[in-house]
């Protein structure tokens, strides 16, 4: 379930869900009005986004349905920037997000994932301030009361202070952009900012999908490492897909090769073996995905297959005058003064070769040597 006022992109929380490989039901509150906790218990998940909202961010009715709806086991994530603004005085933002507004109108432009946590950890992000039409994004500054976690804090671009190190006024609190609860019942994500204002769309898709897996207690698989390779035409190239799954699921390989490589291939999707012998034509570069799924989540990796046309080039004739390395060259001159050179070569090996030969002047001396090549 998703609502999204005017001032959030709703496109790209839909595409994120589905690159995540989830379902999805999109649900206006402006246009149908709340939905009742009997919609909401249809659904494991709600994903709320208020985007930039101040005031009716979530009414007296949503927030009953909602707390219905995590009492019986659902799950909530919440991305907005004013919602403390709006109903931080209440229970529910206390009682069910497990949150303290410290500070609003926070204009830091950067996140930073708190160390170790299953959905921040490892990422520093960029957030726009500005709406579409110029208007300055205020964000909140939250603390998690003792039964929530930091997901993200606020960085200053300039010094890259934490937002553990900012006070609010006559506050001493300190506090995050973000923060998750796991009651044993129900889990709750709060984003204190919109998240489609990240500017970097991938970790936005990346974001996005940790919350919905942690969300949910989803075990994604994990692709072990497989990395750029480089393969020599005729010869096969072997990848062994390895993927371990934490819930010990079935697991299922895939791939886009099929619309990625120029000549036929060979891949189980049990197993995860994939084979292929490129021919003498297939040089070049191919950009290759390899997926492992659950069922419910996935995880995969693009990686680049190389055909090098130096490979095709490794090997020399030399036509030369020289005993030691000739291939007994013969000129002949036609009629219309063209010269053309004949030679013998016992090389049983396919593929292209480099060709050097020499220019005599008329009394056999050698006017240029190993200058003049061509592909044969």
């Amino acid at each position: 379930n998703t609502t999204a006022p005017a001032s959030s992109d709703n496109s790209a929380y839909r595409t994120a869900f589905q690159l995540a490989g989830f379902d999805q039901i999109t649900w206006d509150v402006q246009l149908q009005g709340n939905p009742v906790q009997a919609t909401l218990s249809q659904f494991p998940l709600t994903f709320w986004i208020i985007g930039h909202e101040w005031f009716d961010t979530l009414d007296d009715r949503a927030q009953s349905e909602l707390s219905s709806y995590l009492d019986a086991g659902g799950h909530l994530v919440l991305s907005g920037s004013a919602l403390g603004y709006d109903i931080g005085n209440t229970t529910f933002y206390s009682d069910y997000l497990h949150a303290k507004l410290v500070s609003f109108e926070i204009t830091l432009s950067l996140i930073s994932g708190w160390p170790n946590d299953e959905i921040g950890q490892g990422l520093t992000e960029k957030i726009r301030l500005f709406s579409s039409d110029n208007v300055t994004i205020y964000n909140e500054l939250i603390a998690p009361l003792p039964s929530a976690t930091p997901v993200f804090l606020y960085k200053n671009e300039k010094n890259n202070l934490t937002s553990n190190y900012i006070k609010a006024q006559r506050s001493g609190d300190r506090g995050a952009a973000a923060i998750k609860t796991s009651t044993g019942n129900y889990n709750t994500i709060y984003f204190a900012f919109d998240l489609s204002t990240l500017i970097n769309h991938t970790a936005f898709n990346e974001i996005v999908a940790r919350t919905l897996y942690w969300t949910l207690d989803l075990n994604p698989p994990v692709l072990q490492p497989i990395g750029d390779q480089v393969v020599q035409p005729n010869v096969t190239l072997t990848l062994q897909l390895q993927a371990t799954d934490e819930d010990k699921d079935p697991l299922i390989f895939d791939t886009n090769a099929a619309a990625m490589l120029p000549s036929p291939f060979f891949f189980d999707s049990i197993t995860g073996l994939f084979q292929w012998t490129p021919t003498f034509d297939d040089y070049g570069n191919y950009n290759v995905t390899f997926e492992v799924t659950d069922g419910s989540a996935f995880d995969f990796e693009t990686i680049t297959i190389s055909v090098p046309f130096d490979f095709l080039l490794s090997n020399e004739i030399r036509v030369t005058q020289n005993p030691s390395q000739s291939y007994n060259p013969t000129l002949l001159v036609d009629h219309t003064g063209s010269n053309h050179i004949f030679f013998s070569d016992n090389r049983e090996d396919a593929g292209i070769y480099r060709l050097y030969y020499t220019k005599l002047d008329s009394g056999g001396s050698t006017l240029i040597d190993d200058t003049r090549k061509s592909n044969l």
